[in-house]
This record gives structure tokens, C-alpha cells and sequence, in this order.
């Protein structure tokens, strides 16, 4: 009895070891632990599409960022010039806000953020670069008047003058408009005024008007336009004889219908007109001017210019073995204005003439920034304005 108890309590008293094997774990344990391992995403997107992009301005589509994913991603934007852009969340497509102005911004920074369906996220800088193009600039700006606001003409008198103003397009088209402007004609192209009838001192001696200047822009501007007509005596009670000493080596004008009594077309009186051409040099015999009548140094093309640039063309001419030509006057350009001929009012001795205007060396006394040209359309003068305004040049020589 003592005997197995003892055996019992040394057994109790020692721990007892299992050497029993561990049993391996069966096929499907094995299937579900590998595939919970290989189905966890941890690989971030990876970007296929550039960092640094270059547009144009005034576009606003910049490009559409491109990644490489297991699994669907979003995108976001970060960086300095973020507020500048928009992306689709879903597509990565990145747009401008408001198209660039390479002339405001030249580059932009941003940086852009992409997230997978797993959370991976990854982030690329971009760089932004805008190409300057060229732009035409609107023209917002409106002609300017040149020629004066107000006219002084002579009772019986038709011409008026011819309105001028400049603009940057370089073509003015005038309209008529005013309380007056019924009595009046306007050619829209050369700005040329006229009466429709001759105005009567006696019965009407102000008028007043609005010439309207647009430009091929649809810029207008506008100029009130007095026409004073001054008195003269309609009764000479004693007409100059066809005789008198008064027509002594004057020229005939050429005009030989008389609209009213002692005028040209009345008399009909004075020296012929005599010239010749030779070497492009037209000699006037009853002045002795010789003119220019060949512009082989300008292509054959008769140019418009500056009054300044007109008179240094002119000193620089060498034509015919001279070189003395200079500006005309105001007195000797309209020497050779031919009253008998319209469109252009020049002898058809000219060879190379225009229905135009051309300058005169001749200062407006009044204010010296403008000077005097003569219209060849119909031989009428006017002012321009010599620092700006263009008209065509025939240089004189002698007789001075």
C-alpha cells in the first residue's frame, strides 16, 4: 500500500512530458492563409504621364494625368498655384480656371496627388510652362479731327473745305449730321464739304454742323463744325474791262463756263498755258518753274508723307542733272491747277499725277503746325496737319 502511494506521489510530483507530435495543418487551412497574404495592396500608383507640360495661352486645357494602379484612384491637386487649376477627380484631366496670360504668368507650379482604392497614395510635381503667341490688339481708339472747327467762306461760293482726321487704321469714312446738315454734301472717302447751293450772306450768313468720323473699326468720334459766310459786294459799280492792266501776266485758269458775272469763265482772258516734258520734267513757259514728273527712285510710285518728310524728299531729289528741287508753295503748286479738267484738275502734260492731295511749303499764318496742300481732284486748297497727316509731293526747281 505504502508502496503504490509512494509511486503516485513522486508521479504527482513531476511534470509530465508530452511527446506527442503536432498535427499538420490540413490542405484548405493552407489555401486560406496564402490567400489572405497575396490579396493585400500595399504597391502605391506609379505616374506614366510627364512632370513638366508646355501650352499656349488662352487655352485652358493643360493635359490628363496618367498613372499605373491594381485598382481605381483618384485624383487632387496640392502645391503654390493650386487654386489655378481644376482636375476630375475620377478621369485626372487638369484644366486651367481661367485661361493664362503669358504676359501676367509665364509658369505655374503644382503638384499633383493620386490615391488607389487600397489608400496608397503617391504625389508628382508639375511644372507648368506658357508659350507666348501673338495677339492682335483691338482697335478701341476713335479718329481725331485734324482740320478746324469752323470754316469762313464767301457768299456765292460752293467749296467749303475738306474735313480731316487720323487714326490708326489709316481710313476714315465722315457722315453729316446737325440742325444744318441739309444744305450741305459730304464725301464720305476724301472728307470734301460743299454747299448743295451757294449760300446767300443776306439771307443766311451762320450754319452749323456735326461731321461724324468712323473708322474701319467702328470707332466714331464727333466734331461740331461752324460755316461762317462773309459779305461781298455784288454790285462793283465799275467791272474791270477785259482790257485792263489787271489781267497782264496772269494765266488762264482754264475755266470757261462764267457762273456769274466777271468771273474766269467770263473773260476767259489771260496768258495760254505752255508747257513741255522731257527727261520727267515738265517746264512750265509762262513761269519758268520746271516740275517733277518721274518717280523712278520711288518705284514709279508717287508716296505719301510727312510735310516734314516732304520737303527733306524733296532737297534730297536728283533728277534731270538737278539737284535744287524743294517744295512748291502754296501759289506755285496751284499755277498748274487746270480748272478745264476734273479728277485730276492737272494738264495732261503730266504723266504721273494723282486725284489727290500734295503738300505745299507754304505755313497756315494762323498756326504753324499746319501747312498749306492743294486737292488735284478739283484744285481746291486746305490745311493739314504737318507732323501727322500724309499727303503726296511734286517737287519744283528755279523760278523761286
Amino acid at each position: 500500500m505504502n508502496s503504490k502511494n509512494d509511486k503516485k506521489s513522486q508521479i504527482e510530483g513531476k511534470k509530465v512530458v508530452d511527446n506527442t507530435k503536432p498535427s499538420l495543418p490540413t490542405d484548405n487551412q493552407n489555401s486560406t492563409n496564402n490567400s489572405d497574404s497575396s490579396n493585400t495592396d500595399i504597391k502605391a500608383p506609379v505616374f506614366t504621364s510627364p512632370s513638366t507640360v508646355k501650352i499656349k495661352e488662352n487655352k485652358i486645357d493643360v493635359l490628363t494625368v496618367k498613372v499605373s494602379d491594381e485598382s481605381a484612384v483618384t485624383y487632387s491637386l496640392g502645391g503654390s498655384d493650386a487654386s489655378d487649376f481644376d482636375i476630375d477627380v475620377n478621369t485626372g484631366k487638369l484644366t486651367f480656371k481661367n485661361a493664362p496670360d503669358y504676359e501676367k504668368k509665364s509658369s505655374y507650379s503644382i503638384t499633383i496627388i493620386v490615391k488607389d482604392s487600397a489608400g496608397n497614395k503617391t504625389s508628382q510635381n508639375l511644372s507648368i510652362k506658357i508659350s507666348d503667341v501673338y495677339e492682335t490688339v483691338a482697335d478701341t481708339k476713335a479718329p481725331v479731327f485734324t482740320s478746324p472747327s469752323s470754316f469762313e467762306v464767301k457768299e456765292n461760293q460752293i467749296d467749303v473745305g475738306t474735313i480731316k482726321a487720323s487714326d490708326e487704321s489709316g481710313m476714315v469714312v465722315y457722315f453729316l449730321s446737325g440742325s444744318d446738315k441739309d444744305n450741305f454734301k459730304l464725301n464720305p472717302k476724301s472728307g470734301k464739304l460743299t454747299f448743295k447751293t451757294a449760300p446767300d450772306y443776306e439771307k443766311k450768313s451762320s450754319y452749323s454742323i456735326t461731321i461724324i468720323a468712323k473708322d474701319k473699326a467702328g470707332n466714331k468720334s464727333t466734331q461740331k463744325l461752324i460755316i461762317k459766310i462773309s459779305d461781298i459786294d455784288e454790285n462793283p459799280s465799275t467791272p474791270p474791262s477785259s482790257s485792263s492792266s489787271e489781267f497782264l501776266g496772269l494765266l488762264k485758269t482754264g475755266q470757261t463756263t462764267s457762273y456769274q458775272d466777271y468771273d474766269d469763265g467770263y473773260y476767259q482772258k489771260g496768258i495760254s498755258r505752255n508747257y513741255t516734258r522731257g527727261a520727267g520734267i515738265v517746264t512750265d513757259h509762262v513761269t519758268g518753274l520746271q516740275w517733277q514728273d518721274d518717280y523712278s527712285d520711288t518705284s514709279g510710285i508717287i508716296a505719301d508723307r510727312t510735310w516734314k518728310n516732304a520737303k527733306t524728299y524733296c532737297a534730297n531729289l536728283s533728277l534731270g542733272g538737278y539737284s535744287d528741287w524743294r517744295l512748291p508753295s502754296v501759289d506755285e503748286l496751284l499755277s498748274i491747277v487746270d480748272n478745264s479738267k476734273y479728277d485730276p484738275a492737272i494738264s495732261n502734260v503730266f504723266e504721273k499725277s494723282t486725284s489727290y492731295g500734295y503738300w505745299s511749303s507754304t505755313l497756315y499764318a494762323y498756326d504753324d503746325s499746319y501747312a498749306w496742300c492743294v486737292h488735284f481732284h478739283g484744285g481746291d486748297t486746305y490745311r493739314d496737319y504737318n507732323n501727322v497727316d500724309r499727303n503726296f509731293t511734286r517737287c519744283v526747281r528755279a523760278g523761286q
